[in-house]
């Protein structure tokens, strides 16, 4: 054969080589690659130069004999130099990783910091032996897959995003129920008393990290006492007057602590890093507790101030319903003028009181009172004076009654005070006590004149079996001591 047609032969058939290792690289993986590579006994730089994927050939020490032009601008480098370790073409940090890589022959996604920045490289590492097992080296084959990998971290944080956002909206909607259920359970309470659970119950459940309580005013008092309180570590006293609190003393919410100019209020104890919520419970003009929140600033993030704020005014407009609600029963229950019952109130209770006694077969007693000579105290002092002296024996009525008996105001200067499970001795020794007890307060001191009661006393069964009868009864007594001479106590 000749020259020429010797070179024809070896271009062809170096062609068929190239077009077979071709088709083997587009349709087979990395590793499939590798073996054909291997049965063709591809180890020709014409060859391997033409593959994209960047090709590094080592020897059986795992020197580098050959590093095709795609691994040089894969790395961004212009040479290399045979006989040297594979971890030269890389950083300088990725030596322990690439010994495990080829102590564990495989496929890998390898990081590789070049001059235009970070790189991923997916990298694996194959042995070359001859036909008969020997060891001749191995072939290792890379790819940039920098656009791939930061598509997938960039795929990942979006799913992380998306799960986080997922768990949140999960969160607002747990939030928004038990809100929901909060409210209709207070809107279901017929008192301030039955709504404390509620309110306990779900500030503990939606603002784990807010503490605080809730302060009532004690009755004819200035002083602030801890009705209820929510989380074990609540920063808060047990009662203090009202002065100490801003909110009460200027009517309107008080925020105190981080990002807040305005000081303390001296009920707080004011720790570093905390917000201070006072906000006051007024009704109708009167302010009659106050609802006391607090919180360190690094526990809430923007969501959590927003539902805290919704819980908060959940529960203050539920509280502030509920004492509306019983102002208004009270009002229709009550005589404004000296909070003792009125007589409406005082007929339907005496009602129940005869029921109770009819089916027990137990004494019921009730006593008139009116106040002598009231016409000439309201024609010589004025009414002004009159109401004061009124109040006074509603006072005096107050104090000498027992739990179970019922004070009213009946009309005008009359008193009704009605007294279950006593009999007529008993609420003729009540009365007398009363008599007394007016007539020895001393009232020059308040302006008033010196006042009197008569008072007349009936009791069922003796003297009627409805409360008709037994206020007929006693007001027929009433008028005969009035005739007789006033002060004095009397019965039918």
């Amino acid at each position: 054969m000749g020259i020429e047609a010797w070179t024809i032969a070896f271009l062809l058939s170096g062609l068929l080589y190239f077009l077979l290792g071709w088709l083997a690289f587009r349709y087979m993986s990395n590793r499939a690659l590798t073996s054909s590579l291997l049965s063709l006994h591809l180890a020709s730089p014409v060859i391997v130069e033409k593959i994209r994927d960047g090709v590094v050939l080592l020897d059986v020490d795992d020197r580098i004999l050959h590093v095709n032009a795609a691994a040089l601008h894969i790395l961004e480098l212009e040479s290399y130099s045979t006989g040297l370790p594979l971890e030269t073409l890389f950083q300088s940090s990725s030596e322990t990783a690439i010994q495990l890589m080829k102590t564990q022959a495989g496929r890998w996604d390898f990081q590789q910091k070049g001059r235009s920045g970070e790189k991923w490289l997916d990298m694996s590492f194959s042995p070359l032996s001859d036909k008969k097992g020997n060891p001749r080296g191995q072939i290792v084959i890379f790819r940039d897959i920098t656009k791939r990998k930061l598509a997938q971290i960039q795929l990942e944080a979006t799913n992380l995003e998306l799960s986080a956002r997922n768990q949140e909206l999960d969160r607002y909607n747990w939030e928004i129920s038990n809100l929901h259920q909060m409210s209709s359970q207070l809107q279901s309470c017929p008192t301030l008393e039955a709504a404390y659970p509620v309110i306990h119950k779900y500030m503990q459940m939606l603002l784990p990290a807010v503490s605080g309580g809730l302060y009532l005013c004690l009755p004819t008092s200035d002083y602030m006492e801890l009705t209820l309180a929510w989380q074990d570590d609540i920063a808060a006293i047990e009662g203090f007057n009202c002065s100490d609190c801003l909110s009460l003393v200027t009517g309107e919410i008080h925020r105190s602590g981080l990002w807040e100019e305005e000081k303390n209020c001296p009920h707080t104890a004011g720790r570093p890093g905390e917000v201070h919520v006072c906000r006051p419970l007024i009704v109708d003009g009167k302010s009659f507790g106050i609802f006391y929140c607090h919180y360190h600033s690094a526990d809430l993030g923007p969501n959590q101030v927003q539902i805290a704020q919704a819980v908060i005014d959940t529960a203050v407009l539920a509280l502030l319903n509920l004492k509306l609600r019983e102002n208004l029963r009270q009002d229709a229950i009550r005589d404004p003028l000296t909070n003792l019952f009125n007589r409406r109130y005082m007929e339907e209770a005496l009602r129940m009181g005869l029921f109770n006694a009819q089916r027990t077969g137990r004494p019921l007693s009730i006593i008139m009172a009116d106040v002598d000579n009231f016409k000439q105290i309201n024609d010589r002092y004025g009414h002004g004076q009159g109401d004061k002296v009124l109040i006074k024996v509603s006072q005096l009525f107050a104090n000498s009654i027992r739990r179970n008996d019922i004070a009213c105001r009946y009309g005008g200067d009359e008193f009704i005070l009605v007294m279950p499970d006593a009999p007529l001795a008993s609420a003729c020794i009540r009365a007398d006590a009363i008599r007394r007890a007016i007539s020895s307060q001393d009232l020059e001191g308040d302006g008033l004149p010196c006042i009197s009661l008569s008072l007349g006393v009936s009791s069922y069964p003796d003297h009627g079996e409805t409360g008709e009868a037994l206020i007929e009864a006693a007001d027929k007594a009433l008028y005969i001591v009035k005739q007789g001479g006033r002060d004095r106590i009397g019965t039918p």
